[in-house]
């Protein structure tokens, strides 16, 4: 809990044009910033990703429609945004809506439902965090409108973060300062102006996401517990005294929870910058559900995870501070030796003027095997990076067409013009087939 006190201190009360530190004194937070350059990185790995679209600032919250399109709450700039989709997917270079900026306060979580309305948490920063809420855009025959209505939806919340709505219109709230989970009961389908608003289990610690399931059934990234877990619902609706399960535990710091079409329970996880996946089994979990590694390594922080009907995952975050990323796995799985996986993309971000003086692909140490190049990424030997706000990305894609059986580990390093190492991304697979040996000769 001190450490996510610390990094919210750093992220709310220090200019971003400067380096901060923020300790622990007898007890008093103290914040130094500054606008040194003791730190120096020339870049960073982001992590087996592509961005999605750039020009956010701090994008902490992503959600998706049944379409596929992909709306953001960009903290600091306080824009909700819409990235469309066209034919369920997030095309290359793709249109961007801006459909509300909420001009005194810093949006953070995001959450749509099958109307096409869009909800946000509401931070009030602006004002000293005097009137932490919920709002609502309002949409029209299921679009929302170049001047939206906004409404806003009850108070005196504390820090909320994560945001879900179900079927019913029933509006659930992670209010993370006040360690509960919230519900604003609708009625008719909609949250009316003075709403219910009941309190879900108990025992929480800085629960910062919440997600919820066709049957009712809730779930929370119970950050300062490191556990994600279930609220079960009975006939529909939580009951005043729910079953928790924990489905994960020790994990550091999860912020987001998002179900895919098959009740598979994706997670990031905060400080380790990782999304896991905890698998289903005919629709529900097992006491022991497995988890599955989908990315990590990565630099950046993760604040919240969503997927679409074609298991796209997306997440927020603060990266690069400027874009929205498509994250894919890390770990390509069991590929027949001799066939080659999909692309993956790995992206890198540059701190800075960068020249490349290049980009190789290995396998174990060793170029021209298993993990290769594919030559279609803007990662290229003699490229120039630069940008006005100090970040460029760029990506490597990488195609594995495993040579022989078992685990194999590649990886791409960006070297600078005098041949040192600035950067490395890792990814793996395995190789399945027979193995062929010869028998001694007789």
């Amino acid at each position: 809990m001190l450490m996510r006190l610390l990094l919210i201190a750093s992220d709310v009360f220090c200019p971003r044009s400067m380096r901060c530190l923020v300790i622990a004194l007898y007890g008093v937070l103290v914040l130094l910033c500054g606008s040194g350059n003791a730190v120096a990185q020339p870049a960073q790995f982001d992590g087996t990703q592509r961005p999605v679209a750039l020009g956010f600032y701090e994008p902490e919250g992503v959600a998706v429609d049944q379409y596929g399109n992909l709306f953001v709450a960009d903290a600091d700039t306080y824009w909700i945004s819409e990235i469309l989709a066209v034919n369920g997917q997030i095309p290359p270079n793709p249109t961007v809506r801006l459909l509300y900026r909420d001009t005194v306060s810093n949006p953070e979580r995001v959450a749509v439902d099958r109307q096409g309305n869009v909800y946000f948490t509401d931070l009030d920063t602006n004002n000293n965090l005097g009137n932490n809420t919920v709002k609502e855009i309002l949409a029209v025959n299921g679009v929302i409108p170049a001047s939206p209505t906004v409404i806003q939806l009850g108070s005196g919340l504390e820090y909320p973060y994560g945001i879900a709505v179900d079927s019913s219109g029933d509006l659930f709230v992670a209010d993370t300062f006040h360690q509960a989970i919230k519900e604003f009961v609708a009625v008719n389908g909609s949250i009316p102006p003075s709403p219910t608003i009941l309190t879900i289990g108990s025992g929480w610690s800085s629960p910062e996401a919440i997600a919820v399931d066709a049957t009712g059934n809730l779930y929370v990234a119970d950050s300062g517990n490191h556990a994600v877990k279930e609220i079960l619902a009975v006939n529909g609706s939580i009951p005043a005294s729910p079953t928790i399960v924990t489905l994960a535990a020790n994990y550091c710091s999860p912020d987001g929870v998002s179900l895919d079409s098959q009740g598979n329970l994706y997670f990031s996880s905060y400080c380790d910058t990782g999304i896991y996946e905890i698998l289903a089994v005919n629709g529900t979990f097992p006491a022991s559900p497995f988890i599955k590694t989908i990315s990590g390594a990565g630099e950046g922080r993760f604040t919240s995870v969503t997927v679409d009907s074609n298991e796209n995952i997306y997440v927020g975050g603060v990266f690069s501070e400027t874009q929205v990323p498509q994250v894919y796995p890390s770990d390509l799985g069991p590929v027949r030796i001799g066939t080659t996986a999909g692309v993956t993309p790995l992206t890198f971000t540059f701190i800075g003027p960068v020249t490349l003086g290049s980009v190789s692909v290995v396998t174990q140490g060793a170029v021209g095997m298993d993990f290769a190049d594919a030559g279609t990424g803007t990662c290229v030997a003699g490229g120039y990076y630069n940008s006005p706000s100090g970040y460029s990305l760029c990506t490597v894609n990488v195609t594995f067409t495993p040579e022989v059986a078992g685990a194999r580990f590649g990886a791409v390093l960006l070297k600078d013009t005098g041949g040192k190492v600035i950067v490395t991304g890792y990814m793996q697979g395995t190789g399945v087939g027979p193995r062929i040996s010869c028998a001694p000769p007789s």
